[in-house]
């Protein structure tokens, strides 16, 4: 049944907005493994079909899936990425470390 009250309608729109507002959007994963290359978020595995990447590391990894560019970028098992959920896709934004 629609309620008429425009009041009513506008306060559950804004709490729509504000409950996909909550909604994580960026991630810190783990890679398990780089061939195939695999990152653990949560409790999940995300693999090529869930995940995406930034371009300077694309190159590598379509060559030898070493994850290495002209700078020594490397990015290896056991090393923590940072995602970002766009959708139903992972896109890896790049490799963090501890200070």
């Amino acid at each position: 049944m629609k309620n008429n009250d425009p009041m009513i309608e506008l306060a559950s729109l804004m709490k729509g907005l504000i409950e996909s507002a909550k909604e994580e959007k960026i991630f810190l994963g783990s890679v398990k493994s780089v061939a195939p290359f695999e990152v653990k978020c949560k409790n999940m595995i995300l693999d090529k079909d869930d995940l995406m990447i930034c371009g300077y590391l694309k190159d590598a990894l379509d060559t030898k899936m070493t994850f290495e560019n002209k700078y020594k970028y490397k990015i290896n098992a056991g090393d923590n990425v940072v995602m970002l959920l766009v959708g139903e896709k992972f896109i890896i934004i790049d490799k963090v470390v501890r200070v």
